[in-house]
């Protein structure tokens, strides 16, 4: 017989059991088979009662999610002499005209204040980037955001009814509460409520006014809605060529890039910049092209564009950019000739790289990525009343302006004003930042072994106020959408769901 405190064979008539001493008590009426029964389960497989079917209780979508919080490694976007790294999405550099990458073609794409036209690894990227799992949580549970995965924090407590906020709500909660300097004052960043937002989400471009999200209908098939944060309404622009791309925003200014887009040769044709003031327009175009026009940016009066053609002197290598703009006027109407601000740009053509510039209503900013004429690589300011370039940084990439800060990318996350003056580090460990009037949104590399992905973050240029609005899991950020800022409001999309914060002060 066996023992039944340590399962120890004990000799028959035995009262005691030699192994541990417990007394041995054997039940008159135990069967004699019941006890080759005991002595058959070794000890060293699984315990018996594992042995029924497992698979009903292991999903086999779970595994994944187990896997993908692997530590991420650091982005490669600190790494001199050019930019390294882009959102997701964004597809080869060339004449066709940039951006986020669609499956049917066409670049798309870019936020507020930041755009970013990305070069031809892209398709190698993505294809790596599928076999990730795209998560992106935040601090309390976005509508539309998967629970798997890593919470984000905050600095703050979100009150409850922050995820709860009707839209009607949005223009009195942002005329009463505002405070201090938006992000860089006692307060907080508060989730408005995104259940009337369309899904599908490619990207967006935000004002205090409105919110613009370019919505993926289908593979080929790309939708414009304008959401108007006074009144909660969903309207859906005019978009009437094939494809469109590169939409922007300033208060209820909406312009946009609209072209035929043909996919035996990977161009576009008949391109056209056009303007929308919202909610009811009318829609003006603001300039055509015989080639192809993209990526406009507006700050009123100002609207500018970009066209690109190879580089004489290394087309394998490059792309010669030219900016170009024009003043219009409250509709959106111009009310001169189109004058071409920025004649000698350059841009990567192959490489993991992106190129930026930015705009607002004084200034005009931009990269530049090997020397051509009188231009060396690095970032430009340039006063639009004067047209006269200042070189701000010669080891400094992706720039984004916001009135007098210029928002870039050298050894960390940097902010410096418009003449290169008043530099100061914004996070060692920050970088793909979009400039606000009074703080920075981007992505932080994790700083620690047990982090698992890449923080959403909004900080205050003087760095006394931060808050984590959400954290990547699975991606890094140059294979996500660019986070769009205004002066009081953040927006950034995760798997097809838009996140739109508002800055609430105390």
């Amino acid at each position: 017989m066996f023992c039944k405190t340590c399962g120890d064979r004990v000799p028959d008539g035995a009262k005691f059991c030699g192994n541990c001493g417990a007394t041995a008590e054997v039940p008159v009426d135990q069967p004699t088979e019941e006890v080759t029964a005991v002595s058959q389960p070794s000890p060293e497989p699984p315990p018996p009662v594992l042995s029924q079917p497992p698979a009903p209780a292991q999903p086999p979508v779970e595994a994944p999610f187990v896997a993908a919080p692997a530590p991420v490694p650091p982005p490669p976007a600190f790494a001199p002499p050019g930019p390294t790294a882009r959102p997701s999405g964004y597809s080869p550099y060339g004449p066709a005209g940039q951006g986020a990458y669609r499956p049917g073609g066409g670049p798309p794409g870019k936020s507020r204040l930041g755009l970013w036209i990305g070069i031809a690894a892209a398709v190698v990227i993505v294809v790596a980037a599928v076999l990730l799992v795209w998560l992106l949580v935040l601090d309390d549970g976005g509508g539309t955001t998967p629970t798997t995965g890593v919470v984000s924090t905050t600095s703050t407590t979100k009150p409850g009814s922050s995820t709860t906020v009707a839209p009607s709500t949005t223009t009195s909660t942002t005329s009463t509460t505002i405070g201090g300097a938006p992000g860089d004052s006692p307060g907080e960043w508060v989730e408005m409520d995104n259940s009337e937002l369309p899904t599908g989400a490619y990207a967006v471009a935000v004002s205090d006014q409105a919110l613009l999200i370019d919505v993926q209908v289908d593979v080929n098939t790309y939708e414009l809605y304008a959401y108007m944060l006074g009144s909660g309404s969903l309207i859906q622009l005019p978009i009437e060529a094939n494809d469109f791309f590169g939409e922007d925003i300033d208060g209820l200014m909406a312009v946009w890039s609209e072209g035929t887009y043909d996919e035996s040769t990977g161009q576009y044709t008949d391109s056209h910049i056009y303007a929308y003031p919202l909610p009811d327009g009318p829609k003006a175009e603001v300039t055509a092209a015989t080639g192809a026009v993209f990526y406009p940016q507006v700050a009123e009066p100002w609207i500018t564009w970009v066209e690109s053609t190879p580089l004489e002197e290394n087309p394998d290598e490059y792309s010669l950019l030219r900016i170009s703009g024009v003043m219009v006027d409250s509709k959106g109407v111009p009310v001169g000739e189109p004058a071409e601000l920025v004649s000698q740009a350059t841009a990567f053509v192959l490489g993991d790289s992106s190129w930026n510039y930015g705009l607002t209503n004084t200034h005009l900013v931009w990269e530049n990525a090997t020397t051509v004429g009188t231009f060396d690589p690095g970032i430009y300011s340039m006063e639009l009343a004067t047209l006269q370039p200042l070189i701000v940084g010669s080891e400094s990439w992706r720039p984004s302006l916001a009135e007098d800060t210029i928002v870039y990318t050298e050894s960390g996350l940097m902010a410096a004003s418009v003449d290169g003056g008043q530099v100061r580090t914004i996070d060692a460990l920050g970088d793909f930042g979009t400039a606000a009037p009074t703080f920075a949104a981007y992505y932080r590399t994790p700083d620690s072994e047990q982090a698992t992905g890449y923080e959403v973050v909004a900080r205050g240029y003087t760095g006394a106020y931060e808050q984590v609005l959400g954290v990547l899991t699975d991606a890094p950020p140059w294979l996500s959408a660019p986070i769009s800022a205004s002066a009081n409001h953040v927006a950034f999309i995760v798997d097809g769901g838009v996140h739109l914060f508002e800055w609430q002060g105390r």
